[in-house]
């Protein structure tokens, strides 16, 4: 559900705690896939993923550690974070899920990816983070989108557990926002599929789908790396978030809505 930026800036009452959750499958299958949802999916506008449209799996550090361009490969995961070289993150914490890829005409081609990937029987808890403008928050790691071309478009729906005791699923469903579009409102979340509340909707926090954007080189060509994240952030930024935006802290990011 998406709100209307007054009411960022007007916030809600509630708890002062960060909202955890936990997550067991992640869909963009565009309903291509049995119980997929149509409408979700990934898409690089005038461009492909990098590596030559390659879509693969998340690297292992040992293969960081010997690869290091293989972290420009665009993969889906269910993680506390991305793997990184030694001595960073070593994705122990989390095992690998079963990712189901949806081929033939509509499905997953060089620059469009159609799948649903989920942990069998498994929830994996979100982890604590402090996000600058809106204090202590919660996030999971979805994935890491590697492109050329203009820019990168994603919806997700997303089965979560909210608290600290997983038991049944709920599925969310969200555009997959930039960084600067959260403080205009765009991307909260605080209702299931059907529209009906979520317990975060009694408190200061919504969920959010966001990609963490940034440009490198790899091998003489120009890509853009999104790592997407669901989160859970307090509704009502600081001033000094507002400052942030004001003076440009991110650069604007052309987005389908």
């Amino acid at each position: 559900m998406k709100m209307i930026a007054a009411m960022a800036v007007l916030g809600l009452a509630g708890s002062a705690g960060a909202q955890h959750f936990s997550i067991s499958r992640v869909d963009g299958s565009n309903g291509l896939i049995d119980g997929g949802m149509p409408g979700t999916g990934f898409d690089v506008i005038s461009g492909e993923f990098s590596f030559g449209g390659t879509f693969g799996s998340e690297p292992s550090q040992a293969q960081l550690d010997a690869q290091p361009n293989l972290a420009y490969l665009s993969y889906v995961t269910i993680d506390h974070g991305p793997v990184e070289v030694s001595p960073g993150y070593d994705g122990s914490n989390v095992g690998s899920p079963t990712v189901l890829v949806a081929s033939g005409g509509a499905g997953t081609t060089n620059d469009r990816f159609r799948g649903l990937w989920s942990l069998s029987g498994m929830f994996v808890d979100s982890v604590s983070v402090n996000k600058p403008g809106f204090g202590a928050g919660e996030e999971l790691f979805l994935g890491r989108i590697c492109y050329t071309g203009i820019f990168f478009d994603g919806r997700l729906a997303i089965t979560i557990a909210e608290g600290l005791s997983p038991t049944n699923g709920i599925r969310i469903v969200g555009d997959v926002v930039a960084e600067q579009d959260i403080v205009e409102g765009l991307g909260w979340i605080d209702s299931d599929e059907f529209g009906n509340p979520l317990q975060i909707a009694s408190t200061e926090y919504r969920y959010v789908i966001v990609r963490k954007s940034f440009q490198t080189n790899v091998n003489g060509t120009d890509i853009t790396v999104s790592d997407i994240y669901l989160q859970s952030l307090r509704v009502v930024p600081t001033p000094a978030t507002f400052s942030l935006f004001a003076f440009g802290g991110f650069a604007s990011t052309r987005r389908r809505r």
